[in-house]
Formats: C-alpha cells, structure tokens, sequence
C-alpha cells in the first residue's frame, strides 16, 4: 500500500475493515432508511488499521509511472500477437 500512496502522491487508508465493500452498501442503506442522517456520521465511525502518506518524490514517481505504462503498453500487444 505504500507503492499506491507513492505512485498516486496521495494518502491511503488501510481500514481495520477488511469487507468495506459489504460495509459500504450496509451503510448506503442505512442512510436511505434513516439510521443515519448525514454521511458525516459515517465517516465518524471510520477505524483506520494503518495511513500511507506518500514519500517518493516527483521525479522517481514519473520514471516509475512511465516505465508502468510502457509494460502495459506491451502487454496489450501480446494477445495481438497471437
């Protein structure tokens, strides 16, 4: 997770939560029935396992971003190929 906090230059949040997408929905669908009132509460209730602040710099994060989409670039060509 620290690589993604790098590549994007960007925090990420790494939930004690391991379902979020199950939790998301349950709490979409507490917000349309009322349990909650605001998406404000919600966020209240975040429990955060781990914060990623992103620590390359500029300059190592573009020739990493670079080098990641010439390898998807040939990967493409690869079913083209065959």
């Amino acid at each position: 997770m620290q690589f993604q906090a790098d590549i994007l230059g960007a925090e990420v949040i790494k939930p004690t939560q391991h379902e979020t997408t199950a939790l998301g929905v349950a709490m979409l669908a507490g917000l349309t029935v009322g349990v909650w009132n605001d998406r404000e509460k919600l966020k209240t209730m975040q429990q955060i396992d781990r914060l990623y602040q992103p620590q390359m710099g500029a300059e190592l994060r573009k020739e990493k971003l670079k080098k990641w989409h010439k390898a998807v670039e040939r990967s493409l060509a690869w079913e083209e190929n065959e």
